[in-house]
């Protein structure tokens, strides 16, 4: 059979073997032997003796040990930590802010090392196989082989109390597979493996039921549903402290990358003037949430500096409204403890829609005591009243006035928007504006409308250059041969305008029926598209779009949210509010923050498996952003969309217009 070539996977793998080959035996290295009679941990006891801290660091990262063939893009981009890297335009955000909070982790690790990270981690072990392993050793009072055997004394989730028994001397030892939490005095010591594995489930947005279906098909005991709450409720417990850890690390990274702009500057004891983008997100898509999330991301370096949950309802005292009716003073009491226990779920009363301003005031009012910040330039989308109430509210004082800049990609979507509905208010009206007559208004036109409005408001380096480029696209399309109104399209040789294009170079313009591909009828038109194109190009409202200042960042930041936990389901603030904690962390630092918060949660050690993974994540996260950045893909995503676009409207005219529509049969 002929040779085939080797792939890049297959190398790696024969380079991994022949460094094993150069490694020293392990059965000549001193292991120290299992001693059968002590409580072992199948978290650390079945594993020989690990590199350290560093050669664990070294080896998770070596091409030979990774499991993704992607290009080593955390190696590369840490050749790049001694530079500005915000200055740095050939890098991603995303790369950016790995960048960032990678150096800031490495310079702590270094100073705080306390040796948490474990080598070995855990596996799961078939029962058979550790029973016949007992079974094979003598037994450590009369030395008899063959005369152990195990059983299984009791359960608690997925850790296993066994008891093994001699049958000729009766002697027997017990052993827990998992080692005890902290003990709290009350009933028995719960597991870290079962903690773990709450954790674990809520990270990847499962509840009891599907964490149990994913055991079903594992052969693992799983957990029963009330079990899982508890321990879950354990967790919510620390939400705060782990909000605590992000964003104080957020805080510094942002306080450090300013004062290497502004290094003249006292950053560290007087209040920071920062810009931030601010938006609001529901747990339930439309406008009758009861659970929302406002977000605060920095501007400069893309981090989250602060989030804050709300939620109007709560399940414990929606089932007391009997006892309100019946008897109110009992309810009073009940609802003042119920208050002061911290367990209540509503913290909000008020409409869906104002969740988003209540959030932004209360988020707007703690920044100075939180991180000694002063938000003053917001970046929103224009969608909600949060702004406006917060520039009501002042919470800087009256000297330091809060500025708005808008996202452009929200600004271009309201011409789109204000075209449909034009068409569908003037057809209750009994004016037909659309159709398919020359010159009107077609899904097609405005389509290509929306498009020229974001060209202008993109390329357009000034209000009155967005402005004339917005207003060419409109006058183009009322040009004809007798009246041509070319005078805001761009002049000279290579502008887009056939007209000024002909005009520059000296020779005679072609027709308008050729070259204008999208006809407007100005004597139908003009009255109605003209007061929206003034109000869409209003200075104002164009003066803040110059920044070209976008919200991608937090629309980022909500799917890795809501990943935690899928809008499909409902799920309570408490559950939501530790969810967004975990999203923030991803978002800010990949898996950096995660042995912190498996310290504070007490989900044990964190070992070189979850190093190597989340490297493989870091990794395709990095890689993935800078193949969505580069022009050459993105402009040819754009080809594609419109050869689609072109390819279904033959189809549809082939077929002899739309088969399918709301209303139109």
């Amino acid at each position: 059979m002929p040779r085939t070539k080797c792939s890049k996977r297959h190398q790696q793998l024969v380079r991994a073997r022949e460094m094993k080959k150069n490694q020293p035996d392990p059965e000549e290295q001193n292991i120290e032997p299992i001693q059968l009679g002590q409580d072992l941990d199948l978290d650390t006891s079945l594993s020989a003796p690990g590199p350290s801290n560093s050669e664990s660091r070294s080896r998770s990262a070596s091409p030979a040990s990774s499991d993704d063939d992607e290009s080593n893009v955390i190696l590369d981009l840490a050749k790049l930590q001694s530079e500005n890297v915000l200055q740095n335009e050939s890098l991603t955000r995303t790369e950016k802010k790995i960048i960032l909070c990678g150096r800031e982790e490495s310079d702590r690790s270094s100073d705080e090392d306390d040796g948490s990270r474990s080598s070995s981690g855990r596996f799961v072990v078939d029962a058979d196989q550790v029973a016949s392993l007992i079974c094979s050793f003598p037994c450590r009072e009369c030395l008899g082989i063959g005369t152990l055997t195990v059983h299984m004394k009791e359960r608690w989730g997925l850790a296993a109390h066994l008891s093994v028994t001699c049958s000729a001397c009766g002697e027997s030892f017990d052993w827990w597979s998992s080692k005890p939490e902290k003990t709290t005095g009350k009933g028995r010591q719960r597991r870290v493996v079962n903690k773990t594995a709450v954790f674990a489930s809520l990270s990847s947005g499962m509840g009891a039921f599907s964490f149990n279906v994913f055991c079903e098909y594992m052969d693992l005991p799983g957990l029963h549903h009330k079990t899982f709450q508890s321990i879950a409720e354990s967790l919510y417990s620390a939400t705060d402290d782990i909000r605590n850890v992000i964003f104080s690390r957020a805080a510094e990274t942002v306080r450090s990358e300013h004062h290497k702009l502004n290094p003249l500057v006292d950053i560290y004891n007087d209040p920071l003037d920062i810009a931030v983008s601010y938006d609001g997100t529901w747990l339930t898509r439309g406008h009758s949430s009861k659970v929302g999330i406002g977000c605060v991301i920095n501007v400069l370096t893309g981090l989250v500096l602060d989030a804050h949950v709300m939620s109007t309802y709560c399940h414990t005292c929606d089932s007391k409204t009997g006892l309100r009716e019946a008897d109110p003073k009992a309810y009073e009491t009940w609802e003042q403890a119920h208050l002061g226990s911290g367990t209540c779920n509503r913290n909000f009363h008020g409409t869906s829609g104002m969740m988003e301003a209540h959030a932004m005031k209360i988020l707007w009012l703690r920044s100075l005591r939180k991180h000694n910040m002063r938000y003053v330039t917001v970046v929103s989308d224009g969608d909600a009243k949060a702004y406006n109430a917060v520039f009501q509210l002042q919470p800087y004082g009256p000297d330091c006035p809060i500025e708005k800049e808008d996202c452009i990609n929200h600004v271009c979507k309201r011409m789109g928007t204000a075209l449909r509905n034009l068409v569908s208010d003037a057809s209750k009206r009994k004016v037909t504006l659309g159709g398919r007559g020359a010159g009107r208004l077609t899904q097609k036109t405005i389509s290509r409308l929306t498009t020229y409005y974001e060209r202008a408001i993109r390329q357009g380096k000034s209000a009155a250059d967005m402005k004339s480029l917005a207003m060419a696209a409109i006058y183009h399309g009322f040009s004809t041969d007798r009246k041509p109104q070319h005078h805001f399209c761009p002049p000279g040789v290579e502008s887009w305008c056939f007209f000024n294009a002909a005009i520059a170079s000296g020779s005679q313009p072609g027709s308008h029926a050729t070259f204008v591909h999208y006809p407007l009828d100005q004597g139908l038109l003009e009255p109605y598209l003209l007061p929206i194109y003034e109000r869409l190009t209003d200075p104002v409202l164009l003066k803040r779009c110059e920044g070209k200042a976008t919200q991608n960042a937090n629309e980022s930041l909500h799917n890795s949210i809501w990943s935690k936990c899928p809008k499909h389901k409902f799920y309570s603030r408490h559950r939501v509010d530790f969810a967004a904690a975990l999203g923030i962390s991803e978002f800010n630092s990949g898996h950096l923050l995660l042995p912190d918060i498996r310290t504070i949660l007490g989900c044990g050690s964190f070992s070189e498996h979850a190093v190597r993974l989340g490297n493989v994540r870091l990794n395709k996260r990095a890689a993935v952003s800078r193949k969505e950045a580069r022009e050459r893909i993105t402009h040819r995503r754009q080809k594609v969309r419109e050869a689609k676009r072109r390819r279904q409207e033959e189809l549809e005219a082939e077929e002899g217009g739309p088969a399918y529509g709301a209303g139109l049969f």
